[in-house]
């Protein structure tokens, strides 16, 4: 991936108006982006068989409240068989010499040698370790279109790409894009819109749920537009329960006249959770071990997928029959695993500050 602007946080605080979720039983605030992986529960896990016996999330006897995030990770449906781990990285363990030098390799082959974040540079083994990192960039197969031209996003000119039609294109480029795009919301017909309430009608107008195919069957791609909910998992309750299983109905698909556009998505962030560090667990196989800060990298982009040549932009508004879907309010983006409906990334997009920046005119 190329370079980006990185953030270092605690999942507890807010940088530059992103925040890194711990779990996603985070509430949404107004102007703040929200990042979340859950790929942080496979290195509980590997902790967990470490330990060779469940860890539970208020050590025993102290009297202490439950932790939610080591709740959120206990009960987390993420293992180590749902994503390839060409996308992700996870470490559990004292961070002895060896190991510290193990971790780094994971973090070179995940983000690279050059990249300002990763692994925990220097060995620690007083404290068990509790790493995982997170890495993807899309790749569309042909790639989508580009628009030549930046957007203005939240007063910062961004890129954009999606999915449309030009009359300088053949059509055949066209039908090709459109099979990686899937409507599921709305899908309402003519005869259908008849019947709607208020309510409904408002939602098929200013709402959608798309599915971008990429060109790895392993990665789903949803982008949304919904209202936000009271916390983060609300809100991707909300788009994981309107996808639709029937790919073949009639709305299911953009027409020449329909399309999707969007900002260029671009997070390199890191976090560190203090919620658990310092807690003494008992274990048959470690026995007394003190937990260090959970740590986690995520470096996540989201564009047209390597195309070569830009496409002319169609304008996109409000939704009128036909659908014409722009991301130009706050929206949602989650990666989903397999053909499942588990979360492995979401990500809340509020502001510019997890957008792809234009180059500077000269």
């Amino acid at each position: 991936m190329p370079p980006a602007a990185f953030a270092v946080c605690h999942h507890d605080t807010l940088h530059a108006h992103v925040r890194v979720c711990p779990h996603l039983d985070v509430e949404h605030r107004p102007g703040v982006s929200l990042v979340w992986t859950g790929v942080s529960a496979i290195a509980w896990q590997r902790l967990a068989s470490l330990a060779g016996a469940p860890l539970e999330s208020e050590p025993a006897g102290t009297g202490e409240p439950a932790a939610p995030l080591a709740q959120a990770m206990r009960e987390s449906p993420i293992d180590e068989s749902t994503l390839d781990p060409a996308y992700w990285a996870a470490w559990a363990g004292p961070l002895a010499e060896s190991s510290a030098e193990a971790l780094q390799r994971e973090s070179c082959r995940l983000f690279g040698v050059d990249w300002p974040l990763g692994a925990p540079s220097g060995a620690d083994p007083d404290r068990i370790a509790l790493w995982s990192g997170f890495a993807m960039h899309p790749r569309f197969d042909p790639p989508l279109a580009r628009a030549p031209f930046p957007r203005s996003h939240h007063g910062v000119q961004v890129p954009c790409f999606g999915v449309w039609s030009s009359p300088d294109e053949p059509k055949s480029v066209w039908q090709s894009r459109a099979t990686q795009a899937l409507v599921h919301f709305p899908r309402t017909t003519d005869a259908e819109l008849v019947g709607l309430s208020d309510e409904e009608i408002d939602a098929a107008y200013n709402q959608f749920v798309v599915q971008l195919r990429a060109a790895d069957p392993e990665v789903r791609i949803i982008v949304a537009t919904l209202p936000a909910g009271p916390t983060l998992a609300r809100t991707i309750s909300r788009a994981l329960s309107l996808l639709q299983e029937d790919d073949a109905h009639p709305r299911a698909r953009f027409s020449a006249d329909e399309g999707l556009f969007m900002p260029v998505i671009d997070i390199a962030c890191a976090a560190r959770s203090s919620e658990l560090a310092d807690r003494v667990l008992e274990s048959p196989s470690l026995g007394r071990v003190r937990l260090g800060p959970i740590e986690q990298v995520i470096r996540f982009r989201l564009d047209d997928g390597g195309a070569k040549a830009p496409s002319p932009p169609r304008s996109f508004g409000l939704m009128s029959p036909p659908r014409r879907f722009s991301c130009a309010m706050p929206f949602l983006v989650l990666v989903l695993a397999r053909r499942s409906q588990v979360p492995v990334f979401a990500a809340w997009v509020e502001n510019a500050e997890v957008l792809a920046k234009a180059p500077a005119s000269r």
